[in-house]
C-alpha cells in the first residue's frame, strides 16, 4: 500500500511540475503589470432600471452632474490577465445592464497574477424605478443615488449604502460580508448576513424593517420605525436618543444592549431568557414579574414595546 502511494504521488508531482514548466514558459509568473482602463457612455434620459453585474470587482455607485450615465472599469492587472476583463453595457428601452466578467484562465494564472480592479459607476440625479446590483467577491459602496427600489446582493463582499431620503424599498443581502448603513430614510428595509456584521453608521429610518445575521454582531445607531433585529451567534446592541418605536430584538447565544440617552416615559417591556440573565435601569418602571431569566413590565401608558429574547445571552436596559 505504501509503494502505491508513493507512486502516486510522483505522477502528481510530475503533472504539476510540468503544468508549472508551461506556464513558466509561457510568462505566467511575470509580475510585469499594466493599466486597464475601459470606459462606456449612456444616455440617462430615458432610463429608469439599471442592474449591475460583477463577478471579482469592487463596484462603486455614485451621483455625477453629468446628464450621462458613465462606466467605468479600471485599475492594474498582471499583463496576462488585462485582456481576461470584459465589459458589456446593453440598452433595453428604459433599462440598462452593466456587466463585467472574466474569462477563465489557467488555475497556475489566476493563482500567481496580479488583479486591483473596479467597476465605477457615474449616475445623474433622475428618479429611477429601480436599481439592481450583484456581485460574487467584490465589495459594493452605494452613494446619494436616489431611486424607488434597491437590491444589493454579494457572495464574499462588504456593502456600505450612504444618504437615500426617498427609497421606498432596500434590501441588502451578503453571504459572507458586513453591512454598513447611514443616513437612510425608507419605507421598507430588510437586510440580512450570513457570517458578517451590521451596524449603522447615522441615521436610519423606516417604516418597518427586518434586520438579521446568522454568526455576526448587530449595531444600530439612532433608528425610526418598528424593528425586528436578529440574529443567531452574535451581540445585538441599540443605541438611540428615545424610544419611539416599537422593538423585537432576538439572539441565541449573544448578549443583547439597548441604550437610550433620554429615559422613555412610554413602554411596554417582555425580556425572555432560557440561560441569560436580565438588568433593567428605568426608574418608575413597575414590574408585572422579574426573575433572573424573564421580565416583565411597563411604565406610562406604554405606547412603545420592546420584546427581547435570547437563549444564552444577557440583556441589558438603560
Amino acid at each position: 500500500m505504501k509503494k502505491l502511494f508513493n507512486g502516486f504521488m510522483i505522477v502528481v508531482f510530475l503533472v504539476i511540475a510540468t503544468a508549472l514548466l508551461f506556464n513558466f514558459n509561457g510568462n505566467a509568473f511575470s509580475f510585469e503589470t499594466s493599466e486597464l482602463n475601459k470606459e462606456q457612455v449612456i444616455d440617462a434620459e430615458k432610463i429608469k432600471k439599471i442592474e449591475v453585474e460583477s463577478s471579482s470587482t469592487d463596484v462603486l455607485i455614485k451621483p455625477t452632474n453629468s446628464d450621462e450615465i458613465l462606466v467605468k472599469l479600471s485599475g492594474e492587472v498582471s499583463n496576462k490577465l488585462k485582456s481576461s476583463f470584459v465589459l458589456e453595457v446593453d440598452e433595453d428601452n428604459d433599462s440598462v445592464r452593466i456587466k463585467v466578467e472574466r474569462k477563465e484562465r489557467s488555475f497556475f494564472q489566476s493563482f500567481i497574477s496580479i488583479s486591483k480592479v473596479k467597476l465605477e459607476v457615474y449616475v445623474p440625479q433622475n428618479q429611477y424605478e429601480e436599481i439592481v446590483m450583484e456581485t460574487s467577491s467584490g465589495d459594493v459602496q452605494y452613494k446619494e443615488v436616489e431611486v424607488k427600489q434597491l437590491n444589493i446582493q454579494t457572495s464574499s463582499g462588504d456593502i456600505d449604502v450612504e444618504e437615500m431620503s426617498e427609497v421606498e424599498a432596500l434590501s441588502l443581502q451578503a453571504s459572507s460580508g458586513d453591512i454598513s448603513l447611514s443616513g437612510i430614510a425608507t419605507q421598507k428595509l430588510e437586510v440580512t448576513t450570513s457570517s458578517g456584521d451590521i451596524f449603522s453608521n447615522g441615521d436610519l429610518s423606516y417604516e418597518n424593517a427586518t434586520i438579521e445575521a446568522n454568526s455576526g454582531d448587530i449595531e444600530l445607531e439612532n433608528v425610526e420605525g418598528d424593528l425586528s433585529v436578529k440574529t443567531s451567534s452574535g451581540d445585538i446592541e441599540l443605541r438611540d436618543n428615545e424610544l419611539k418605536e416599537n422593538v423585537k430584538l432576538e439572539t441565541s447565544s449573544g448578549d443583547v444592549n439597548v441604550f437610550f440617552r433620554t429615559q422613555p416615559d412610554s413602554l411596554k417591556l417582555h425580556f425572555k431568557a432560557s440561560s441569560g440573565d436580565g438588568s433593567v435601569s428605568l426608574d418608575g418602571l413597575q414590574y408585572t414579574e422579574k426573575s433572573e431569566h424573564n421580565i416583565v413590565g411597563g411604565l406610562g401608558e406604554e405606547e412603545y414595546q420592546i420584546d427581547v429574547k435570547t437563549s444564552s445571552g444577557d440583556f441589558t436596559l438603560n
